[in-house]
């Protein structure tokens, strides 16, 4: 009889307090630097749009880690998300990710211009992803300890440039199939 009673109170009250876990969902915005002026494209406005996943159940009051994913060469941040099917582990892993676009005004192929002399020398499109790093992290509150950034060929050697020359933004660099900073 105890044992009924008390089952049925654990139900009521999960019933009562049982709050739904919001979903995962994407914003865009876009980020703008002064510094951000390309060698190779000086005509190119330094500013870049970007996509933020906001994991499944996030919360202000908990510090997520922040993960940078930045595309390859004819990728959009878009078909980049579904390749790797980062909003599913992100929603099991609690991070936020921030998948930055390259405008084709910056180049034809959509690449990052990891070989243009300002953003190996920490400007350029380098000062743009900075920014849009420190945005993020400030707007969703994500731990500073915890940003990371990784990248896919061009992204890859971008990401690199970004390790080296915003060392103390970043935590860690994962680069797959692209080349380090500076190689020409």
């Amino acid at each position: 009889m105890a044992l009924q009673f008390w089952a049925r109170t654990k139900d009521f009250l999960r019933r009562i307090f049982r709050r739904e876990v919001a979903p995962g969902y994407f914003e865009s915005d876009a980020k703008f630097s002064w510094h951000g002026w390309l060698a190779t494209a000086p005509s190119v406005w330094p500013r870049r749009e970007y996509l933020v996943y906001v994991p499944r159940g996030w919360s202000r009051w908990r510090r997520a880690p922040l993960l940078v994913l930045l595309h390859g060469c004819k990728q959009t941040p878009e078909e980049f998300a579904a390749a790797t099917r980062i909003a599913a582990r992100a929603d099991a892993e609690g991070w936020l990710v921030l998948l930055p676009r390259q405008k084709s005004a910056a180049n034809p192929w959509c690449c990052w211009n990891w070989f243009d002399s300002r953003t190996v020398g920490g400007v350029g499109e380098a000062a743009i992803i900075a920014a849009q790093i420190k945005t993020v992290a400030a707007h969703y509150r994500a731990d500073p300890r915890r940003v990371f950034v990784a990248g896919l060929s061009a992204g890859g050697a971008f990401a690199a440039v970004i390790g080296v020359r915003h060392a103390g933004l970043v935590r860690g660099v994962i680069v797959h199939s692209g080349l380090a900073c500076g190689a020409t």
